[in-house]
């Protein structure tokens, strides 16, 4: 996995030295980020005027065709948000879910579960050794977290 590779094993997949990459990132971490803000800008995602829970699952369907074109990238978001470009996403979708009735507070426990539910899937489904058949579980466990996800929403 791509997280756990050094800079000098990094280097060698991509046919330069080590150091080379030094230019361009100032660290690992920074590479990381980089990384992280690339895929990020690459989601198809844009809310219309649909009802927040249809809005949540498509961002979520979007989110998980994009970590599906970059399977041995999947990792980068097991860690925190740390990039600029990813809070923006982040205060967009919550921006959105408020703006349509959702409470500050629950707008993020829902971008929360949905981005773990979605990252943990990935991960789960690409794996070192190749992709898992697994689409059926993916659409099933979305629907399920979007009924509880609603139901939480309404009871407050």
């Amino acid at each position: 996995m791509m997280l756990h590779k050094s800079i000098r094993s990094l280097g060698g997949e991509l046919g330069v030295q080590a150091m080379s990459l030094y230019r361009y990132f100032p660290s690992k971490a920074d590479l990381v980020d980089g990384l992280q803000d690339t895929i990020v800008d690459e989601i198809d995602w844009q809310p219309g005027t649909e009802p927040w829970l249809q809005m949540v699952e498509e961002l979520a369907r979007a989110f998980r065709a994009t970590l599906a074109s970059h399977p041995r990238a999947i990792p980068v978001f097991s860690r925190p948000a740390a990039t600029e470009r990813t809070f923006e996403l982040i205060e967009q979708v919550i921006g959105v879910l408020e703006h349509r009735g959702v409470p500050p507070s629950t707008a993020v426990h829902i971008f929360q579960v949905v981005l773990a539910f979605v990252v943990g899937h990935a991960l789960w489904q690409y794996t070192p050794e190749g992709r898992r058949d697994v689409d059926d579980e993916f659409d099933f466990g979305l629907d399920a977290l979007l009924i509880g996800v609603a139901a939480k929403a309404k009871s407050g």
